[in-house]
C-alpha cells in the first residue's frame, strides 16, 4: 500500500483538478495501489451526465501490461479506465450498455506525456487520446456495444488495480507515474493540451 506521504508527494488538491507537486510514484505490481475517495455525484460516476467532459494528463514510464487509473468499482460498472495491453495504451469510457475507446502504441521503458479527454460534441460522445500534446486517436461517436455494463459507477479513483471496490484480486503493472492531473467536468482543448505539454 502506498503511504500517505507518497500520495502527498504526487498530488495536491486544486479544485477542479489534482496535480503532482513532488516526486512520482513507482508501481511494481503485487499490492501497489493508491485509492482516492472523492465523494459522490461526480462525473466519473456516470460519464454521460458529465456535460463538460473529463480530462486526465500525466507522464508515465511503463514496462509491462498495466492499469494506470480506473474509476470502475467492478467490471460491470460505469466509469473510465486507462490501461496498457500488448504495447497499446487505451482510454476506455464505460456507460450503461456502451464502451468508447481510443488507443495508441506506447513503447516500453520510455517517458511519455499522455492526455485523455472525454467530451461531447453535437450531443455525441467521444474519447480522445493525446501523446506529446498531439491528438492521436478518437473513438467512434456511436461507441461499441457493452451489454455487460449495467451498474452505475462509484466515487473512487484508483491507481494500479483493475477495479476500485473489494475484493480486489489483481494489481497490475510495473510503471512510474508523475505529473498526474485530473480535471473533473472540463474537456481540455487541443491548444490547452499542447500548452500543458510544452510547459514541462
Amino acid at each position: 500500500m502506498t503511504t500517505t506521504q507518497d500520495i502527498r508527494d504526487l498530488f495536491a488538491y486544486c479544485s477542479p483538478y489534482f496535480i503532482q507537486v513532488g516526486q512520482g510514484l513507482r508501481f511494481q505490481g503485487g499490492n501497489d495501489y493508491v485509492y482516492l475517495d472523492l465523494g459522490a455525484g461526480k462525473c466519473w460516476q456516470s460519464p454521460k451526465t458529465c456535460i463538460n467532459g473529463i480530462s486526465i494528463c500525466f507522464w508515465a514510464k511503463i514496462n509491462s501490461k498495466a492499469v494506470i487509473v480506473t474509476t470502475r468499482k467492478n467490471t460491470n460498472a460505469e466509469g473510465f479506465t486507462i490501461r496498457r495491453v500488448n504495447g497499446q495504451m487505451f482510454f476506455q469510457i464505460f456507460t450503461i450498455g456502451k464502451k468508447y475507446q481510443a488507443s495508441q502504441f506506447l513503447g516500453d521503458s520510455e517517458w511519455n506525456h499522455i492526455c485523455m479527454v472525454w467530451s461531447t460534441e453535437n450531443s455525441l460522445y467521444k474519447t480522445s487520446y493525446y501523446k506529446y500534446g498531439i491528438l492521436r486517436d478518437t473513438s467512434p461517436a456511436a461507441g461499441q456495444n457493452a451489454a455487460g455494463v449495467t451498474v452505475q459507477g462509484g466515487h473512487k479513483i484508483a491507481l494500479g488495480p483493475e477495479v476500485t471496490e473489494p475484493p480486489i484480486q489483481t494489481y497490475q503493472g510495473n510503471f512510474v507515474l508523475d505529473e498526474f492531473a485530473f480535471w473533473n467536468d472540463h474537456a481540455l482543448t487541443n491548444q490547452e493540451i499542447w500548452t500543458l505539454y510544452n510547459s514541462y
